[in-house]
């Protein structure tokens, strides 16, 4: 017996995250958004998506199975010498954390379970050349899906 199911659940989490950061990117005050850290980033403040991982559990035996994903949302907010750098990277970490809090369903992708913020983490980063202020918001995501099996 095999699985049927061939969707891509983490693209399709990062797609409906990636409209979320968009549709409140004047919001939080940030440039634009990348699907990857693997990008160049040519102006301050920006995000990227990146997962992280995946834990799945069976819900109900045997056609419901919980996806636990795991992503980082990476927040590059200036240039560490920027002046007002620390307080500007406070608000667009917290203002991250509170439209997660808000679209908890991720565009009701997540509907049953929905996501939570795990932490907030803001540190030094180095991007390139770039010495940069910025941080990491870690969101879990929560989908039940139906599994059905084949001969």
């Amino acid at each position: 017996m095999q699985s049927n199911d061939i969707t891509d659940y983490v693209q399709e989490c990062i797609d409906n995250i990636y409209i979320i950061l968009m549709g409140y990117k004047d919001y939080i005050n940030c440039v634009d958004v990348g699907k990857t850290d693997d990008i160049f980033i040519p102006k301050y403040p920006y995000i990227t998506i990146e997962f992280d991982s995946m834990q799945q559990e069976w819900k109900e035996m045997p056609n419901r199975m919980l996806l636990i994903m795991n992503f980082s949302l990476t927040y590059y907010y200036a240039n560490l010498s920027d002046a007002n750098c620390r307080q500007g990277l406070r608000e667009g970490l917290s203002k991250i954390a509170s439209v997660f809090r808000e679209n908890w369903s991720i565009n009701s992708y997540c509907s049953e379970l929905g996501s939570a913020v795990a932490n907030i983490v803001p540190y030094v980063l180095a991007k390139g050349t770039d010495v940069v202020a910025g941080g990491v918001v870690s969101l879990q995501c929560k989908k039940i899906i139906n599994i059905e099996f084949s001969d």
